[in-house]
Parts: structure tokens; C-alpha cells; sequence
């Protein structure tokens, strides 16, 4: 399993349904190997936001600071 902490942008846009989607800069999709079609699992506790690809056959966990 691959693990680390990365920095990166990203900022909340509306779609044309309403929905709030959260939109990575392409440095930081780069970085984390993701695209747009990459699903995501959201991890949430008091101090960290853990991002984790939800592939089947890929178990990379990467996690983005808050703040």
C-alpha cells in the first residue's frame, strides 16, 4: 500500500444539477495519479480529510490536509 501526505488545491463548484463537486487543480491530480473519472472515498475525522481512490484492485490512500 502506498501512503502519504500531499498538499493540494481544490475548490467547490456547482454543476448545472445543483450539486457541489469539489475540482482538483491538475497538479494536484497528477500528483495523486487521479483523474476525473476516479471515484473517491472520503475518510473524516477532527483533524484530516483521508482521499482514497475506490478502484476495485487499487488500494492507494492518500491523505490532504485541512486548512
Amino acid at each position: 500500500m502506498s501512503t502519504g501526505t500531499y498538499i493540494g488545491t481544490a475548490k467547490v463548484v456547482e454543476d448545472t444539477d445543483g450539486e457541489l463537486l469539489l475540482e482538483f487543480d491538475v497538479e494536484t491530480l497528477n500528483q495523486m495519479g487521479w483523474d476525473e473519472e476516479t471515484m473517491l472515498e472520503w475518510i473524516i475525522d477532527e483533524e484530516e480529510i483521508t482521499l482514497r481512490e475506490a478502484k476495485n484492485g487499487r488500494d492507494k490512500t492518500e491523505s490532504i490536509s485541512k486548512g
